[in-house]
Order: C-alpha cells, then structure tokens, then sequence
C-alpha cells in the first residue's frame, strides 16, 4: 500500500488505510481500504482526524526497522530523509547518530552545531549564554528587546489616544460637549501629542484648535515640539502662530530655535519672515548672524505666458532681478530680492542695534562683538 493515512475516532481508536472518496465534498463518510484489503465505511461525524501520509512516508516505515543502530547507517537514513522532505524522521537520526559518535562533524553541522574552541554548541545556545534573546525571528541583546517593547507599548497608547480623542472630539456641540472640553484640558501625556497634532491638521473651528495647541503644549515630547514647530510657520492663521510660539517659548526646547533658523532659508520669503517672528520671540542670541545674513534674500517665481497664470516657486540663490524666458509659450522665471523687516525688527529686538538693511554695518558689528577673526561672514562669500 503506497498511501496508507490515519484516521483518528471521536472514541480514541485510530484506523490505517487509503481513503477511497477523497473527492466527496460535503464530506458525508470515509469509505478506507485498509491493508488488509477489507473495505470499511465510516460515518463523518466518527471521525476527529484524518492524517494523511504521503508515498515518502509509507516508505520509510518500511525500511526503518531494517536500519541497524550504527552511525553510518543513520546517516544513511539522515539523508535519504533529507533527499525525501521528511524532516521530523532525519532529525531523529542525526540526534541518533551524534548519541553513538559524540563528535560526527557532519551530524552536528546538520543539527545546527558550531564548533567553538573545541566544543560543539547550538548557537542558539551561545546567544543564550551570552544573554541574547531571541524575539520576533531575531537575536537581540536585552536591553535592545526592552527598548522596543518599550516603543510598542508606547505606540499602542498614541494610537489608543488617538482613538479617544476622536471621539472626544465627536462629543464637542453635543450632550456630552463639557466632558469633552475637560478632558482637552487636562491632557499632560506626550503620547497624546500624535493624536492631537492630527485633529489640529483638520480641525476648522477656531476656538478648538487653540484648544489643542493648549494641549499639545501641555503634552510635551518631540511629536509636540515638531507640530507646534510646524503651526508656528506655516498655519494660516496669526493667532496659532502666536499661540505655538508661545508654547514653544515656555518649553525652551533648542530644536525650535534650530527649525526656525533653517527656515530663514527658505524658499517662500513669507516663511523666511515668519521664521524671524520666531525667533524674535524665542529670544536666543545664536540667530543673530543667521538673521543678519537673512536680512535680504533672493527668490523666484514663474510667469506662464499666454493663459497668463502665475507658478510661485520661490527659493534663495542668486542676486538681483530680471528674468528669464523658457520655451515658445513666453514662460519667464523672475528672480527678485526681497528685503525682510520681520528679520530686521528680530535682529533690532534681539541686539538693540538698528543699521537698518546695512549689512556692511552688521556684519562689522557682528565681527567686533562676537566672531573670532579672519572668518567669514557673508553667507555668499
């Protein structure tokens, strides 16, 4: 018999033979032949399991009890398991044949053995001894296994937060409309701020999103920092400007000052004007030469010919005006320089000097009181 698969009874007791109906669906009864060459019919609801045996199988409990206790032909068997897919069998033989020579190289190796310093080890077994842990598919130290389990716990509150805070939101301008402003008010946990910049992304009453950008402050941490970074230059409207700036004033973080002082680079000169509002606000004297350098910067925008749009797409480079004139459709690029009085009323704020949009004049007094010598301040230098 070539496929001889098990049945196992709802009653304990088991049956070896070759499924005669493989092919009925719904499955109804089990007509086997067994080895015997009898024929057996069995209900569907007898039986608990059926394990099928594959051709490989059958064979190797044929030749099996032929194999002598030796190394050599274990090995045999260890192989030809290989050769057959059959992996349970051939690890029971290479375990059989590293039992009879302790040292049997190929054996070890197939069993996943190394051998360190005249010893064979699994390596799981060395991790372990040198305190790895294997976690998700990998060995990792402990420290490194605490730490991202740290951060999915973490994660799985930010998005839990986010979760309530939907539905706190939903509560707003209905029954429960009070509990959800109290609850606003007294978020303090940084994984709340994920959650929190999101519906200041798509919220459109005023009066709610000064609500969370109160949060956000309260909240802390670098999801906190960076969307009040973000609301400070870029939220239309000048009330949230003020209000991140505020925040981001008490929080004293430095990465507020290293955002703004970035954007004075800008490509849109409106945000280089409102990285100076910034920084005017945030008080912190290393934007002084970074201010004094933004004090006149060159953008671009393009005129389309014809249908007579405009494209704005401003960026720093280059000096002076003029334009220049791509294609048959009479498209022009045109640069223009800009002179920046958010910047100057920063840097008259910050110093308590105003040479006006004389950057000679700064610069000579940036060299007199800070610069060490012989370096150089123009930015286009």
């Amino acid at each position: 018999m070539l496929h001889a698969d098990t049945f196992i009874l709802k009653t304990g007791g088991r049956v070896e033979g070759v499924l005669l109906n493989s092919d009925q669906s719904p499955r109804q009864q089990f007509i086997i032949l067994t080895s015997t060459g009898s024929q057996i019919t069995l209900a569907a609801h007898q039986v608990h399991e059926v394990i099928r045996k594959t051709a490989p199988e059958t064979h190797y409990k044929n030749i099996v009890v032929k194999v002598k206790d030796v190394a050599k032909d274990h090995w045999k068997m260890a192989e030809w398991c290989r050769e057959n897919r059959l992996h349970r069998q051939r690890e029971f033989h290479l375990e059989r044949i590293v039992a009879l020579e302790h040292d049997h190289a190929d054996a070890r190796r197939a069993l996943g053995f190394t051998l360190r310093n005249g010893k064979w080890i699994r390596p799981k077994e060395w991790m372990k001894a040198h305190g790895y842990i294997h976690h998700k598919g990998a060995w990792r130290t402990r420290q490194d296994v605490a730490l991202q389990r740290d951060r999915e716990e973490y994660e799985l509150a930010q998005k839990d937060y986010r979760r309530k805070l939907k539905i706190w939101r939903g509560w707003i301008g209905r029954r429960r409309d009070q509990q959800a402003r109290e609850n606003f008010q007294q978020i303090n946990d940084p994984r709340a701020s994920w959650g929190l910049a999101k519906l200041l992304e798509t919220e459109q009453d005023p009066r709610l999103r000064h609500i969370f950008v109160d949060a956000l402050g309260r909240s802390g941490g670098p999801n906190a920092t960076n969307a009040l970074i973000h609301h400070a230059l870029e939220d239309p409207s000048e009330a949230i400007r003020d209000q991140c700036l505020t925040k981001l004033k008490s929080d004293g973080s430095q990465s507020a000052v290293r955002a703004m002082i970035k954007a004075l680079r800008h490509k849109r000169n409106v945000k280089v004007n409102r990285a100076a509002t910034g920084l005017r606000r945030l008080q912190d004297l290393s934007a002084v030469l970074p201010l004094i350098q933004a004090l006149e910067t060159n953008h671009r925008f393009v005129i389309k010919g014809r249908d007579g749009g405009i494209n704005s797409s401003f960026g720093n480079g280059g000096s002076g005006g003029g334009g220049l004139t791509i294609g048959d459709s009479g498209t022009k690029i045109i640069k223009k320089k800009f002179r920046n009085p958010d910047v100057l009323a920063a840097l008259v704020d910050l110093t308590g000097n105003n040479f006006n949009f004389d950057l000679e004049r700064w610069l000579n007094w940036y060299a007199e009181k800070e610069a060490p010598r012989r370096v150089t301040l123009r930015r286009d230098a």
